[in-house]
């Protein structure tokens, strides 16, 4: 195995970790953690995980353009709070999928914000992307929310890390990607530190059987940014990571279906096979949409 495809190997680990991450998130809902202790723990995390990036960079930090990675931070604050609002009243098996999305409304934010032009493949990418989310909207059926929350909470999700990821391949040069991202991380962890001036106390009230699940789900949230992180630094390519990468709606859909039942996930029992397998055509559809848009954007 030679050694890019054996660095592909990353966001294969890391397509796992996510999904895993997103069942134990879940597991700590269940057992009544709250959703903006969830977002500070990961957030500072993250913040503290990229931290030593900043330390070891070589490049120099234009000053005049520091609100960049500032904005991007921002972007993806917006992002995480809608995706742990999705996946609290949602399904795994259900928002996961419909993260994939992402690549596609990367190309689709260019076009729109910053004039690229959309090839003919990231058009029937669109198209296809449309058609699993139509697919997967049509499962989000819950008798406590309205038809749709879940499907637009986690749309909303992917629509803002998908600004952000537009955001770092347009602006990230003149800071370098190792000064960029951290500063993005960093200004995500002062942003959400603010929900601790705002909460106070009682934001650290966690109980104490929702403690190690959300411990375990803030560190697989950070494995897996670390995982593509180092893989696209490492591989020089973007395009074969995001394409595995998405595969965690397939990892989502597989941990549910398979061993859900061992984490207090009742998905499989309470949606049913039918909506499982409706989910998974529009995992596939999306996936399809994802090879699409990237074999399009690296021709």
């Amino acid at each position: 195995m030679n050694r890019p495809t054996l660095l592909l190997l990353l966001p294969f680990v890391a397509a796992f970790v996510f999904a895993l991450g997103n069942i134990l998130q879940k597991r700590a809902f269940k057992e009544g953690a709250g959703i903006l202790s969830a977002f500070v723990l990961n957030n500072l995390l993250l913040g503290l995980a990229f931290l030593p990036f900043l330390a070891v960079s070589r490049s120099t930090i234009p000053l005049h353009l520091v609100w960049q990675p500032l904005l991007a931070g921002g972007f993806f604050y917006l992002g995480s709070i809608s995706g742990l609002l999705a996946l609290r009243y949602g399904d795994v098996s259900l928002v996961t999928p419909l993260l994939g999305t992402k690549v596609i409304l990367v190309a689709l934010v260019s076009v729109l914000v910053f004039h690229v032009p959309l090839r003919a493949g990231q058009s029937m990418a669109a198209a296809l992307t449309t058609a699993g989310v139509l697919v997967m909207g049509i499962t989000d059926v819950h008798p406590t929310r309205r038809l749709g929350v879940t499907t637009g909470l986690a749309t909303l999700c992917s629509l803002c890390f998908a600004i952000c990821d537009t955001l770092i391949q347009q602006w990230a040069a003149p800071f370098g990607i190792q000064s960029f991202v951290p500063l993005l991380f960093g200004t995500l962890a002062v942003l959400s530190s603010l929900v601790i001036v705002w909460q106070g106390r009682e934001l650290l009230r966690i109980p104490r059987s929702a403690r190690k699940w959300l411990g375990a789900a803030g560190l697989a949230i950070v494995t897996q940014a670390m995982l593509v992180t180092f893989s696209i630094a490492l591989t020089k390519d973007a395009t074969g990571v995001n394409v595995v990468y998405a595969l965690r709606g397939l990892w989502g859909l597989a941990l549910v279906w398979v061993v859900g039942h061992h984490f207090g996930n009742t998905e499989h029992r309470d949606a049913g096979t039918r909506t499982l397998v409706l989910r998974l055509i529009g995992a596939l559809l999306i996936l399809g949409a994802v090879v699409l848009a990237v074999l399009a954007s690296s021709r």
